[in-house]
């Protein structure tokens, strides 16, 4: 593949290339690898309880390369989830109380209740095929910042590798309750490459398999051997059978992500939109007090980090041009648009709530941090989709705008997807280098050992025929 050359998406979408694209990862990889290292980037509040809404869940993987262990120790949770950690202990010992009240001593106490969070709401599993439309208030995904089954997760410490979680079931219903199926043909093994087209239609699914092509670059390259991994039945059986040191694994890239170049187009697609978004979301960032949280002396590092961030990214202009929202979502019917909108917001939630159906810790953790990213990056980018560019980098109320997990996951899959173009590349290399080599040098083999077969299948036939005509001269003679 031509990376100087090919194009992602279609021009209306973006206008740069992928080797664009690359060289600017090049640049930007560093710095984000050191941004969500930053105390305010690297922990991140989740629910890991939540139950499957969509059918009976088989129980969650106890292996301990699937397993996630929440933060527990004080000292290592920063100081702005600290007051919240608090503040939901107490919450959770008063409804402690009401529960011994109402159970044990028979006494009713019927507060005020507040709205019930909808992660907390057994979903029944969908029967149609949109989702339903109804308004979700201006979410993309379930909220758990404020929900009392979160825990707090180092997400530095549970990054994607190789756990033997098949997640089929979830990718197959990923995108067939949200219409991708039958949209694209998938049932029927159909390749789709819409690198050439740029719709309203087609923008989630090339986002999803974007997604997808990231997650199994990020399997590939830190792939476990699956025959080391222990059950946690026992501490003693866990720290007898530690799990092996992951490892690239260049067969597994190539059967997941290699073979597809259209799989491939759209981890760039969504990249470049991700990138976008993240400039989008620059005063927000900015509006952060981050001092709390980082040693004496320190408090401007992640500012400094995020200005070098910014500014490496408007180098040649390529971040704003690599991709174009105001393409989208611009029929001339200003109902249509909104709809059309609402719709692909309704499928997008649908999608976080079917994250809740993987059995696999670490798989779930990574997947609710990515789409939640991907939903902030959608909110960033259409929900005020009428609204300029300018009027909007320009409010005061920014920070205020956007919830802390928001922030956190955005800049999180930012750092996944990089990490992805850079585990391509090192695919990439590791195929010119190593395996490419290999091939002439069996190709070359092969056409040795097939001239000396050749050869020596010669000789026979010139000895058989040799033969024959001494038989037949000798034959003549007798005669």
């Amino acid at each position: 593949m031509d990376w100087e050359q090919e194009v992602y998406t279609g021009g209306a979408c973006g206008s740069v290339t992928m080797g664009q694209l690359r060289q600017m990862n090049s640049r930007t990889y560093d710095i984000l690898k050191e941004l969500v290292h930053r105390p305010f980037f690297r922990v991140y509040k989740v629910n890991m309880e939540s139950q499957c809404p969509f059918w009976q869940q088989q129980g969650m993987c106890k292996t301990s390369a699937c397993h996630v262990e929440a933060i527990g120790d004080i000292e290592d949770i920063p100081y702005y989830w600290r007051g919240l950690a608090e503040s939901e202990k107490r919450e959770r010992q008063m409804q402690s109380y009401k529960d011994v009240l109402q159970s044990d001593v028979g006494l009713e106490y019927d507060p005020t209740k507040l709205e019930e969070d909808s992660m907390k709401k057994k979903s029944p599993a969908p029967t149609s095929c949109p989702p339903d439309t109804t308004d979700l208030s201006g979410k993309w995904c379930a909220e758990e910042e404020y929900d009392m089954q979160s825990v707090l997760v180092d997400l530095v410490k549970n990054k994607e590798s190789y756990t033997a979680f098949d997640g089929m079931q979830i990718w197959s219903s990923i995108y067939k309750d949200n219409c991708m199926v039958e949209q694209f043909s998938l049932d029927k093994g159909k390749r789709v490459d819409l690198s050439k087209t740029c719709s309203d239609s087609t923008l989630l699914y090339q986002l999803v398999s974007g997604l997808h092509t990231s997650i199994n670059s990020h399997v590939a390259f830190n792939f476990l051997d699956p025959i080391s991994q222990s059950p946690l039945s026992s501490q003693q059986e866990q720290e007898s059978f530690a799990p092996s040191s992951p490892s690239p694994n260049y067969e597994v890239f190539v059967r997941t992500v290699g073979m597809y170049p259209e799989r491939v187009k759209n981890l760039f697609f969504l990249y470049s939109l991700v990138i976008k978004a993240v400039h989008r979301a620059e005063n927000a960032y900015r509006g952060v007090d981050y001092s709390p949280e980082e040693l004496t002396g320190s408090q401007e590092k992640v500012k400094v980090l995020l200005s070098d961030l910014i500014r490496v990214n408007m180098q040649g202009g390529v971040c704003m041009q690599a991709f174009n929202e105001t393409y989208f979502f611009q029929d001339a019917q200003k109902s249509t648009n909104e709809n059309q909108l609402k719709l692909m917001q309704a499928k997008f939630y649908n999608i976080s709530r079917i994250l809740d159906c993987i059995s696999c810790e670490k798989c779930r953790l990574n997947g609710k941090v990515q789409i939640k990213g991907l939903g902030t990056a959608l909110k960033l980018l259409f929900q005020n989709n009428q609204v300029s560019h300018t009027k909007i980098m320009m409010r005061l109320d920014e920070p205020q705008r956007y919830m802390r997990t928001e922030l956190i996951s955005l800049m999180n899959l930012l750092h996944k997807l990089s990490e992805s173009l850079i585990f391509y590349d090192y695919f990439l290399s590791y195929e010119q280098s190593v395996v490419v080599p290999q091939y002439l040098f069996f190709k070359r083999l092969m056409s040795l050992v097939t001239f000396i077969i050749a050869f020596f299948v010669a000789q026979v036939a010139v000895t058989r025929g040799g033969r024959y005509l001494m038989k037949r001269k000798l034959s003549g003679k007798l005669d």
